[in-house]
């Protein structure tokens, strides 16, 4: 039987992958909603080992005085809270 080959020619056909050029991997992740709506999400809050103190703190850094006034808060990848705030959405 006979041998199966593959040919690229040129590279053009050939994918290029950071692993094929020794770049380390990058990781992204989905950012993890801490509160909405007002409310905490304790789950999620409790799953990345926060407490309610730290997302205080967070929240009074941006100037909100409690989580009501929050319509949307998230750890993004980078370790970095987004927020938007309720008046902004309701208004």
């Amino acid at each position: 039987m006979g041998e199966l080959q593959a040919v690229f020619n040129g590279a053009k056909e050939l994918p290029l992958w950071g692993f094929a050029m020794n770049l380390p991997a990058k990781y992204d992740a989905l950012p993890v909603l801490l509160v909405h709506d007002g409310q905490v999400d304790e789950e999620n809050k409790n799953m990345l080992g926060l407490d309610l103190s730290w997302l205080k703190n967070k929240l009074a850094e941006k100037g909100f005085r409690q989580p009501e006034e929050v319509f949307v808060a998230a750890l993004q990848a980078d370790n970095r809270v987004r927020y938007y705030k309720r008046s902004l959405i309701f208004s």
